[in-house]
């Protein structure tokens, strides 16, 4: 599902084994973490300092090019946990639709210059 844009990067999910969903996100500028990461939830996470650390500085990307369609819905494949109405319409739905939809680009935390 997606691309989605969420302000500091745009992202597409993938159901995964054992319902859990997967996340591919990239940002074209660099990502001021003090606007996206709450205190508050890392603290209520239990993440330590050099796990933070490593989330926020991950190894550098190589970007290969090109565009990939959208394959169809298999029912033999792991899924999101949606209502089966409502998964079909989601990923039957434009990319373009489905973004402006389910965007949500504003961060969370206000940063001060």
């Amino acid at each position: 599902m997606g691309p989605l844009d969420h302000g500091m990067c745009r992202s597409i999910y993938f159901a995964g084994p054992e319902g859990l969903n997967l996340e591919i996100s990239t940002s074209e500028q660099g990502i001021d973490e003090r606007a996206w990461i709450d205190p508050e939830v890392v603290e209520k996470a239990g993440i330590s300092a050099e796990e933070l650390a490593r989330y926020t500085r991950p190894a550098a990307f190589e970007d290969r090019g090109g565009a990939v369609a959208q394959p169809p819905i298999d029912p033999s494949k792991p899924h999101m946990a949606y209502p089966p109405a409502v998964y079909e319409r989601l990923m039957t739905m434009p990319d373009d639709v489905l973004t402006a939809r389910l965007s949500q680009p504003d961060p969370p935390v206000a940063v001060s210059p």
